[in-house]
């Protein structure tokens, strides 16, 4: 058996569109449903599905065009519905655009609860020596970002490491993988790093760690102390970083910060 494709156009409430439908060797078809109409969609894809050989359906993607500039479309929101074996778990990918040239600069990946899994953020080189000869889409930093700021991490920290069995969060799956990650080694638990941000003019975390951990309150790590900075000795093959949001410190019984408010002038 060989590979077939058939294209159908559609009729009724789907005048305008076109559906082609590749049949595989093994029987899985990919039945592709595209725009056939005049506007600036037309040959766009509207949504796809991918069958077994016995006609029950795997994968159903479904895709949303906007406007963008210069009389084009562009991506507003791909949803995937998984259906096989009656799972029927969906999850959504957005585009968010700049004020001009179609310029990407934010894409959002929810998972199938519909949690922020991460952010991605584009910046583009804004130079009038390109602009003139039309080259506007010239990334100069891609920046992923955590999406789920909203679960805290509680743990308790006794004798400089972390205690697995009092981690908590309302994310299962981020609780088990932080449980998993500071076993990897015998001194992944154990505390790197103590720091307190001193940025007074950050107001707001951005989810970018290099920049959040200067932000006023405390910044932890478990795992690799940095040796050739720190002058620790031991080490750890992994690290990672956390913020401790509204810190009060004492230091020699004497209060340093309270709730994230430095009081030393």
């Amino acid at each position: 058996m060989t590979t077939r494709y058939a294209v159908e156009d559609l009729t009724g409430n789907l005048s305008g569109r076109q559906q082609v439908t590749t049949t595989y060797a093994d029987g899985t078809t990919v039945a592709r449903t595209i725009d056939n109409s005049s506007s600036s969609r037309a040959g766009l894809p509207l949504w796809e599905v991918i069958s077994n050989a016995q006609s029950e359906e795997l994968l159903r993607t479904t895709y949303a065009w906007q406007d963008g500039d210069y009389e084009s479309s562009r991506l507003e929101t791909i949803i995937e519905l998984i259906a096989r074996q009656g799972l029927n778990q969906t999850r959504r990918k957005e585009f968010e655009y700049g004020p001009r040239h179609n310029q990407l600069s934010n894409v959002r990946d929810y998972d199938y609860e519909g949690r922020l899994l991460r952010r991605t953020h584009t910046d583009y080189l804004d130079d009038p020596a390109y602009r003139e000869r039309h080259i506007f889409n010239l990334p100069t930093v891609t920046a992923v970002y955590e999406g789920d700021s909203n679960t805290p991490v509680t743990l308790t920290v006794k004798d400089s490491r972390a205690d697995l069995s009092s981690i908590s969060c309302a994310n299962e799956s981020l609780r088990r993988d932080l449980v998993e990650y500071l076993s990897t080694d015998s001194n992944s638990n154990r505390l790197g790093e103590f720091a307190i941000g001193t940025n007074l003019a950050l107001t707001s975390l951005t989810g970018n760690m290099l920049q959040d951990e200067k932000f006023p309150s405390v910044h932890c790590a478990f795992g690799n102390p940095l040796r050739e900075e720190t002058g620790a000795d031991w080490e750890s093959k992994t690290h990672i970083d956390g913020l401790v949001l509204k810190s009060s410190i004492w230091v020699d019984g004497r209060k340093i910060m309270d709730e994230g408010k430095h009081l030393i002038e």
